[in-house]
């Protein structure tokens, strides 16, 4: 049984299927990529039983993460995504992490700040708000909205273990986030992977607060650095879902079609993991996960576009997202394993 938690403010829209940008489009417009869908659903029906996608992935294949640290900086990664069918075609995030020490909110005195900065301007690319708005600055505040949820309000970071005096001095934990390129879509997956990375490899310098109450700030030579409270894991996952273009359909479920030897055929949705930026525009359906890969608590779950979907669908997409998700889980945990191991080894 598949279980989701789906955070009130975003419950409406998630079961209305669609978001109030996408409504605003021109009518023209909305024809015109549906007539483009339902061209391109023959093509993805042959490609699904031929292995092959429009850039060349086999049709159940993910993007392939991979991760770079910084040599001399702590808390800095490059996350890479793509796969060695179309290897030219490529995803990639930069996120760096900065610590100081700062007045706390009044209203939360006892907890430490976490902020998100992000920079897509080196990037030209899709993400998934681009499904519900094409422009570049909706494109950014839709990402940011969902990197916010993800990594500032999930409690991904312990924010009352950066408290070091209350109501005078906490950590204020910024992560920049910087889109190098955005050319295999899924923007969100890898902002998320990147901006967990870094947190987890970041070490602040020590601090206490002495006789007096005056805060000390150590530096690497008097004490080692200290790792930054982290509570678990997060993963954002998308998939893009193509109906059949078909008058028979009935609420996005199973179709049928007659072949030409008389037979009836069952044509199913389809489901894309991780899909391309084409594939995101073209799509009937935009479905955005972001979940806990250990405990597959989903934090996040939105569906952008107009076309609606059945309940099947929708669980079918949830467990695969699920399996995606532990897979990205296991990966991140040996980056972070292979990271401590070489810091490791260059300190001894």
């Amino acid at each position: 049984m598949v279980t989701a938690h789906v955070p009130s403010a975003h419950t409406d829209q998630w079961l209305r299927g669609t978001r109030g940008t996408e409504s605003r489009q021109p009518q023209e417009e909305k024809r015109k990529r549906k007539r483009e869908s339902d061209q391109l659903f023959p093509q993805l029906l042959t490609a699904s039983t031929s292995a092959l996608r429009l850039d060349n992935r086999p049709a159940s294949a993910p993007l392939t993460p991979s991760v770079a640290y910084s040599p001399t900086q702590r808390g800095t990664a490059t996350l890479t995504l793509s796969h060695p069918a179309s290897p030219a075609v490529k995803t990639i995030i930069l996120a760096s992490v900065h610590a100081e020490l700062v007045p706390p909110r009044q209203e939360r005195p006892y907890e430490g700040q976490v902020q998100i900065h992000l920079n897509t301007a080196l990037a030209q690319g899709t993400s998934s708000a681009s499904r519900s708005n094409p422009s570049a600055e909706a494109s950014t505040a839709e990402l940011e909205r969902q990197l916010d949820l993800a990594l500032r309000r999930s409690g991904l970071i312990d924010r009352e273990a950066l408290c070091l005096k209350a109501g005078e001095a906490v950590w204020n934990i910024s992560v920049n986030i910087s889109c190098l390129s955005l050319r295999a879509g899924n923007a969100l997956q890898g902002c998320i992977l990147a901006s967990t990375l870094a947190l987890m490899d970041y070490v602040r310098p020590d601090a206490a607060v002495e006789e007096g109450g005056e805060i000390k700030i150590f530096d690497e030579g008097e004490r080692v650095g200290v790792k930054l409270p982290i509570t678990g894991g997060l993963v954002g996952v998308e998939i893009a879902v193509f109906l059949p273009p078909l008058p028979s359909s009935s609420g996005g479920g199973t179709t049928t079609t007659s072949t030409a030897d008389g037979e009836v055929a069952s044509l199913e949705p389809i489901l894309l993991l991780d899909p391309t930026p084409l594939e995101v525009t073209l799509s009937s359906a935009l479905l955005t996960y972001v979940l806990t890969p250990n405990t597959g608590q989903f934090l996040l779950a939105e569906k952008i576009g107009e076309a609606p979907l059945d309940v099947d669908v929708m669980l079918k997409g949830m467990k695969a997202v699920e399996t995606r998700a532990r897979g990205l889980g296991k990966w991140v945990d040996e980056s972070k394993k292979q990271r401590d191991e070489q810091v490791g080894k260059e300190i001894n």
